[in-house]
């Protein structure tokens, strides 16, 4: 695979090795296991092909994939990439990439071992769109800030980026210990006592954003918000479930509704979305 002249350096030149610096998918077992959600990941797919099609970004020319994991998404979403930077933690991830599945003739993939770091090689205004697709949530605040400079400085005037995270305001559907947590930090109000379930988990191992404010966050560095989708429609409390016998897998999943067809919400209850969704997408320009 030939090297593109935008390429200023080898990604383990910063001390990487062949392991799973992640932990996340630890063998090839385990990738497997990943691509068996087949709901969760057609799910995701509807989210961004919606908001894809909406806006009219099909053609994403050269593309930095932060978090491609085993590139399986592209089968079915509707980017027509010319190059692809696939940067990923996990080695088995980066392994199970099948090149065919990134992109039509020509289109090739530059596999990049890492995290935040890894992208510094990338040279400034090189790329037309940057993903990151349930990515974010895993890295703290200031990795995402870093990321997000990164992002801006990787890519070309007008370029778009695609962001895929955890939606915290399900939390205010939930009323769980994320209820509690989100009235802490946003207003600084102690409603435990009004919670009968804030001592119970809130069902996330990563860190979410605020849709309503997303974009106004990302404006700092230097993006616009064009538009946004949601995902993983929630259509009963994962506790509620609990107790009524389900473990917290099985309440989890047997919460969402993997089909719900969101544009069967009229205008009065497309605010819904932000409140029972725990996914949502966000397609910001660079200005």
């Amino acid at each position: 695979m030939k090297k593109p002249p935008h390429m200023l350096g080898d990604s383990n030149s910063k001390g990487l090795n062949n392991e799973d610096q992640g932990g996340y998918f630890p063998d090839a077992e385990s990738v497997m296991n990943y691509r068996k959600y087949t709901e969760y990941h057609a799910c995701r797919v509807a989210s961004l092909n919606r908001l894809i099609d909406n806006n009219n970004v099909a053609d994403i020319g050269i593309v930095l994939d932060f978090g491609i994991g085993e590139g399986h998404i592209y089968r079915d979403l509707l980017f027509n990439p010319s190059y692809v930077y696939g940067v990923d933690i996990s080695q088995n991830m980066l392994d199970a990439i099948d090149d065919s599945d990134i992109g039509g003739e020509g289109c090739e993939c530059k596999k990049i071992l890492g995290s935040v770091e890894a992208i510094c090689d990338i040279e400034d205004n090189s790329c037309n769109t940057v993903l990151c697709l349930d990515t974010l949530g895993y890295l703290d605040q200031a990795n995402q800030s870093l990321f997000f400079q990164s992002a801006n400085r990787i890519l070309k005037t007008n370029g778009i980026m695609i962001v895929m995270t955890g939606n915290c305001l399900l939390d205010m559907f939930c009323l769980n210990s994320g209820t509690r947590d989100f009235f802490e930090e946003n207003f600084g109000v102690d409603v435990s006592p009004l919670l009968t379930e804030g001592s119970t988990p809130r069902f996330r191992n990563a860190y979410r954003h605020n849709p309503l404010s997303f974009g106004a966050e990302l404006s700092s560095f230097g993006f616009r918000e064009i538009d946004q989708e949601f995902a993983m429609w929630h259509v009963n409390l994962p506790n509620l479930l609990i107790y009524k016998g389900m473990t917290i897998r099985e309440a989890r999943i047997a919460a969402r509704d993997f089909q719900f067809n969101y544009n069967s919400l009229n205008e009065s209850e497309k605010w819904k979305r932000l409140f029972q969704s725990s996914i949502f997408c966000s397609l910001l320009k660079k200005v």
